[in-house]
């Protein structure tokens, strides 16, 4: 709902501007036209019963046909002129409000890609710290009572087989993503297209049209944004690619309680 509201709201942002350059379109060619009428002698328009004649300005022409000239409408010239400097401010204006069109679009992108960052990273904060850390009472952490914390060589997905352990085994072999328990098991997973889905797990992919995501997960205890070996907590760092290009990112730490 609030991503339609946003959407909604940029629109009637581009509308207006497309309204105000339309108004000073419009005034520039009513004060061109004026301007072009005041300032061209060579062309009085002549209404006869049956048909309307151009003919040139002299001297020698009567004066009711300048009062003709200004109260009678525009001349062939006028027009050309006119139409010549509508095409010159419509060409002028195009150049400058199509780079606007394109950074309108910015903000919709980074809307999405924050909210499939933020997504992804609540999907992999919900699972435990290690594979070794217990999910129920007495709640015994990994690193404690001959519990071992999985190494940083061995995070990723685990395998299904017991009896092997990753990177051993691959492919079918290792888990998928619905089956994935502790937060290192993200690592390395890249996710594009038909891989997006919501918590219903519903496809989303036609909302995330060449958006990417790639996750990394390292030890980080001392907190400064470096990998270590410090058990204390992981580093979870999720990067969207989105469909202009742009790289996003999100970082969180999982400590080990």
């Amino acid at each position: 709902m609030g991503v339609n509201k946003k959407n909604s709201c940029l629109k009637k942002g581009i509308f207006q501007i497309i309204e105000f350059w339309h108004s000073i379109l419009m005034t520039l060619f009513r004060c061109g036209i004026y301007f072009i009428k005041k300032c061209n002698p060579l062309m009085v328009c002549v209404s006869t019963k049956s048909a309307t004649r151009f003919l040139p300005f002299s001297k020698a022409q009567p004066y009711h046909n300048r009062n003709a000239k200004q109260n009678g409408g525009f001349t062939l010239i006028e027009l050309i002129l006119g139409m010549v400097v509508l095409a010159i401010v419509m060409t002028i204006m195009t150049g400058l409000l199509a780079p606007q069109a394109r950074q309108s679009a910015d903000p919709v992108v980074q809307i999405r890609a924050t909210e499939l960052g933020q997504a992804l990273m609540n999907e992999i904060l919900a699972k435990s710290f290690d594979e070794n850390s217990d999910r129920s009472p007495p709640w015994q952490r990994c690193g404690e009572g001959g519990a071992i914390c999985t190494e940083t060589v061995n995070f990723g997905p685990e395998c299904l087989d017991n009896t092997k352990t990753a990177p051993t085994c691959t492919g079918s072999s290792l888990q998928s993503r619905v089956n994935y328990n502790d937060v290192d098991d993200y690592n390395g997973l890249t996710l594009s297209d038909s891989d997006f889905k919501n918590s219903l797990n519903q496809d989303v992919s036609d909302y995330y049209k060449g958006f990417t995501a790639t996750i990394s997960v390292v030890y980080d205890g001392d907190f400064n944004g470096t990998a270590d070996t410090d058990i204390k907590a992981k580093l979870i760092t999720v990067s969207i690619t989105a469909s202009n290009n742009e790289t996003y990112g999100f970082s969180a730490y999982k400590g080990n309680y």
